[in-house]
């Protein structure tokens, strides 16, 4: 079976759409996403709308938890982030509803399904913390210490545009790259097959229309 991985939205409903186009055309009913879904580009609720109106399995990014934050921790929030980040988290929180956050806040840190009888364990930047980032560089010893969090055999990871597939030992890693914060006007994401020996991931990216917000 194929399914669609995806993360790094940023508020970029464009961006996000035009990927689930692409996906219906291709038949692909399974898509997942890595988090960090809001704050960047101006369309914070239409994402999450979206996101619902797919049934799209999510995991919780740092932005996200910002976001959710963002009504007892301002004040501290404005203290320590630098101010272009800051506005975008108070422009993005000046979107939502009171719904809007209860769904950033239920969403898990790390979430657990199976295909094809294969375990898939989907998390942000790592399994042990949203801050995490794995590289395609990085010392294969930092990929097995995170294999040896889970007995998933597929690990779908993301936080950041640098994109990779990689194989250790008998885990597969998958970052699927950004769909909204690319610089190259194209957004990112990754089919990955549990019909092959080993389990194979492929990265793909389609160009969007960039609008600006008519709001």
């Amino acid at each position: 079976m194929l399914f669609a991985a995806l993360g790094d939205i940023r508020g970029n409903t464009p961006a996000l759409r035009r990927v689930l186009d692409e996906l219906s055309d291709s038949g692909i009913q399974t898509v997942v996403n890595t988090g960090d879904s809001t704050v960047g580009r101006p369309w914070t609720k239409e994402v999450i709308e979206a996101l619902e109106a797919a049934h799209i399995t999510s995991v919780q990014g740092g932005r996200d938890r910002l976001l959710v934050r963002f009504a007892r921790k301002g004040d501290s929030l404005r203290d320590r982030l630098p101010e272009a980040d800051f506005e975008a988290l108070e422009r993005a929180y000046a979107q939502c509803s009171s719904r809007d956050i209860e769904y950033l806040a239920a969403l898990p840190s790390r979430a657990r399904f199976a295909v094809d009888g294969v375990s898939v364990e989907l998390c942000h930047g790592g399994l042990t913390s949203l801050a995490d980032r794995l590289r395609p560089a990085d010392d294969p010893a930092l990929f097995r210490r995170q294999r040896e969090l889970t007995d998933a055999r597929i690990i779908v990871c993301g936080h950041g545009e640098e994109a990779f597939v990689r194989l250790v030992e008998d885990t597969l890693f998958v970052h699927p790259g950004s769909v909204g914060m690319a610089t190259d006007g194209r957004a990112h994401y990754a089919l990955i097959s549990t019909e092959t020996d080993p389990w194979s991931a492929e990265l793909h990216s389609v160009e969007f229309e960039s609008v600006e917000d008519p709001r």
